[in-house]
C-alpha cells in the first residue's frame, strides 16, 4: 500500500523498510492522527487485520490522547471516500467510518518491547459508525456508497470520545511499526 502521513499529523515522518509496511517515531513535540493509503472497494464480511509493534527507544514513554476521556489511547482503522477536492470527506456525515467501541481498537500497549500485536475487525454494518456515531445499520446507503468504491484507508490514533483526534507521547520516545495490514 502507498502509506502517507496526513496533514493532521504534526512531526510524523514515515520510514519504509523492506519487510514492513512503514514505521515512524512518535514525535517528541507533535502528535500522530492518521496514516493513510489508497484502497480499492471493500466488501461487507471482509476482515481488516492490523499487525503492529511499538518499541521504546528512550526514557519511560507514555501515550496521551489529545481528547482524553474514559478510553485509553489507541489505534483503529478508518475508511473514507477518494477525495475529489481537499476535505470533501467532511461534506457528509456518511463519508467517514470507524469501528465502534472496543471493536477493532488496539489500545496502545504499556509493554513497549517491540512485540507484535494484532487487531482484527470485520466490515459489518453493526460494527461500523459514521462521524456522528450512527451505526451503518441505520445509514446503509451512505455506508455502501463509501465501501463499494475506491477510497482511503487510514490507521487513526486517538482515544477518549474521538477515535482520530491524535496521540502524543511524553516522558520518552517510541517507534511504531506497521508490520502488516490485510483485508481478507
Amino acid at each position: 500500500m502507498n502509506w502517507k502521513s496526513t496533514q493532521w499529523n504534526q512531526g510524523v515522518k514515515l520510514q519504509k523498510t523492506a519487510g514492513i509496511q512503514f514505521s515512524f517515531g512518535f514525535p517528541a513535540s507533535g502528535h500522530v492522527n492518521a496514516i493513510q493509503a489508497d484502497r480499492g472497494a471493500l466488501a461487507i464480511g471482509k476482515t481488516i487485520t492490523i499487525t503492529y509493534s511499538i518499541r521504546k527507544t528512550q526514557g519511560n514513554p507514555q501515550f496521551v490522547s489529545l481528547d482524553p476521556a474514559p478510553s485509553p489511547p489507541g489505534l483503529r482503522p478508518n475508511f473514507r471516500p477518494m477525495l475529489q477536492v481537499n476535505n470533501d470527506d467532511y461534506t457528509s456525515q456518511d463519508n467517514r467510518w470507524w469501528p465502534t467501541g472496543v471493536n477493532g481498537c488496539a489500545f496502545l500497549p504499556d509493554d513497549l518491547t517491540g512485540t507484535n500485536h494484532t487487531v482484527s475487525v470485520q466490515i459489518l454494518p453493526s460494527v461500523w459508525a459514521n462521524v456522528y456515531g450512527k451505526l451503518a445499520t441505520q445509514r446503509m446507503n451512505g455506508f455502501r456508497k463509501v465501501i463499494n468504491h475506491s477510497g482511503k484507508l487510514n490507521i487513526v490514533f486517538g482515544g477518549g470520545n474521538s477515535f482520530s483526534h491524535g496521540v502524543k507521547i511524553k516522558n520518552g520516545k517510541a517507534q511504531f511499526v506497521l508490520v502488516n495490514l490485510a483485508i481478507q
